[in-house]
């Protein structure tokens, strides 16, 4: 079941959007059966299922889990995060990062900027980190969130009150010209205590992100030192962030 599981996972990750006919045909299971794996998939936070499939999409109500986000954009984080460490990084200063993907491509881009401080209360960052020379890293604990592998609640926003960073590095569900979003309420309020811990801020946004909306607004753009997208952003909506008061940065392509 596990093994049938994960295949329609990968299939919904690769095709974004397929139909529960579809996914019992390609599994050769009855539609009874893929409903329930979908449901299955579905309570853990994999999939978001809609009448008659399952989307790995982000809709306004909906972020996938950890697990699809570690695997989406790749290149386009790894721009991201090189530009915005090239930005933005000088040894000795101290970085908060958040629980973001596109926050661990900067926390892999860190060996040649040390000593470092770095703060976070992603798992994976601190993973990342915990045995990389010249990084001093400090975990912010508190409930533990397995969709996001990340700390959250009262022990994190008490730890977090005695944080000065120099700079946070961010990203979020989406973002257009009137601002910056999430879908979940934890997650909003959680995005807008870090910004008030750091002097600088710094928003990591891929192109799948942009032009889009969620349930919560988190700030304006005017909000965030500077905006970092990909190469691939789309240009006009680079253009309408950039007229709404954002300094985006386009990162350029790596070689």
């Amino acid at each position: 079941m596990r093994e049938r599981r994960d295949a329609i996972s990968e299939h919904i990750l690769e095709h974004r959007s397929p139909l529960a006919a579809d996914l019992a045909q390609m599994v050769d299971v009855s539609l009874m059966t893929i409903h329930r794996d979908l449901d299955a998939l579905a309570e853990e936070g994999l999939v978001r299922r809609f009448h008659g499939g399952a989307s790995a999409l982000r809709s306004e109500r909906f972020e996938p889990d950890v697990s699809y986000r570690l695997r989406l954009a790749l290149s386009a984080k790894r721009e991201i995060a090189a530009a915005a460490v090239q930005h933005f990084v000088e040894p000795e200063m101290s970085l908060l990062l958040d629980d973001s993907t596109s926050a661990l491509a900067v926390a892999q881009r860190l060996s040649g900027v040390t000593p470092v401080t770095v703060v976070t209360p992603f798992l994976e960052i601190i993973s990342a980190l915990a045995r990389q020379e010249g990084v001093e890293l400090h975990a912010l604990g508190g409930e533990y969130n397995p969709t996001n592998n990340s700390f959250h609640g009262a022990g994190f926003y008490a730890a977090l009150e005695h944080v000065n960073a120099d700079i946070l590095f961010a990203s979020s569900a989406a973002a257009d010209a009137a601002g910056v979003y999430h879908q979940e309420a934890e997650v909003h309020v959680s995005k807008r205590a870090l910004m008030a811990r750091a002097e600088r801020k710094v928003l990591l946004m891929d192109r799948t992100k942009l032009g889009s909306t969620a349930l919560y607004r988190i700030s304006g753009l005017d909000a965030w030192d500077a905006i970092v997208v990909d190469s691939a952003a789309d240009a006009t909506e680079v253009e309408r962030m950039r007229a709404a008061g954002g300094n985006v940065i386009v990162a350029p392509p790596l070689p």
